[in-house]
């Protein structure tokens, strides 16, 4: 048996990978030019604006095209140290996040106590606390999640179906994630920081769930195509959010970020688990159906 992936699998992992080349360094252009550092939107359009978002949706066009045929998975991994460390990667970067996000609620519990005019739950709900409460509680189940999930897999005890409600926590985690940033100002015109992360959770949200089918072998066979489609989106959405912010936080600019548009280390993270995943898979299916 070759040890190779299908044409169509690399493919579209090379379209993504040009596509993240492309976009980085222009979005690192835009936010020294034409991000506003209040707000994250655009304070004007250019080319570069029309450039990334072309390259993108090529990306994503690609992806969708990978391979629509029902391949068959038995949901179960042969033993993988690699994936545990991995899943591990990615536990660390959840924690790691949700403790930012009860940092910051427990600011809101702390502002609400001497604000006059609402009680201490109304201001924690009109400022958001709520969802972001939810999402660092649903953040370090899905951790939990990871870890557990990866232990199993790096022992060779592989059988997801034994979490078949246990895998859902990501997708209802990255529910919670969409939901909060739907409590940020929108600007349709100029959205910037904002769109490029809700196309990010989206894809995530729709990558976790046939994850959780295909991994559970709950009808996995006829999903498994969208851990591709899906997957090679939100891998790039991801990286393009992480890259260019942590750089400038790094080069001591961290003012030009807009309050609320941080560096979040589950989104480099959240790359490397679906990276991983997507590349160990190709070459699965590759021994199955060689072309």
């Amino acid at each position: 048996m070759k040890n190779k992936m299908k044409k169509s699998y690399l493919t579209a992992m090379c379209a993504t990978l040009a596509a993240l080349l492309i976009s980085v360094p222009l979005r690192i252009y835009q936010y020294f030019n034409i991000i506003e550092p209040q707000t994250g939107f655009y304070s004007k359009i250019d080319a570069s604006v029309y450039v990334m978002y072309t390259v993108l949706a090529a990306a994503f066009i690609c992806a969708m095209f990978v391979s629509r045929k029902k391949n068959e998975d038995d949901g179960i991994r042969r033993k993988s140290p690699m994936f545990l460390c991995v899943s591990i990667i990615m536990a660390i970067g959840v924690i790691v996040d949700s403790a930012s996000q009860l940092i910051a609620y427990f600011e809101l519990y702390s502002e609400a106590t001497g604000a006059n005019a609402l009680s201490v739950s109304e201001y924690i709900s009109a400022q958001g606390g709520t969802l972001l409460l939810l999402q660092a509680v649903f953040g370090c189940l899905s951790a939990v999640y990871f870890f557990v999930f990866g232990l199993t897999v790096g022992f060779g005890n592989s059988d997801g179906s034994k979490f078949r409600l246990f895998a859902l926590v990501p997708v209802i985690w990255c529910i919670f994630r969409l939901l909060y940033r739907f409590k940020r100002t929108i600007s349709f015109t100029n959205v910037s920081d904002l769109l490029l992360e809700l196309f990010m959770l989206v894809f995530s949200l729709l990558f976790f769930l046939a994850y959780a089918q295909v991994t559970t072998k709950v009808d996995g066979s006829s999903v498994y195509w969208k851990l591709f489609a899906c997957g090679l989106p939100a891998s790039l959405f991801a990286l393009v959010c992480f890259i260019p912010r942590f750089i400038i936080v790094v080069t001591g600019k961290s003012e030009m970020l807009a309050d609320g548009y941080g560096v979040c280390f589950s989104d480099l993270t959240l790359a490397v688990f679906v990276a991983y995943n997507l590349i160990s898979r190709a070459r699965v299916q590759t021994e199955k159906l060689p072309e």
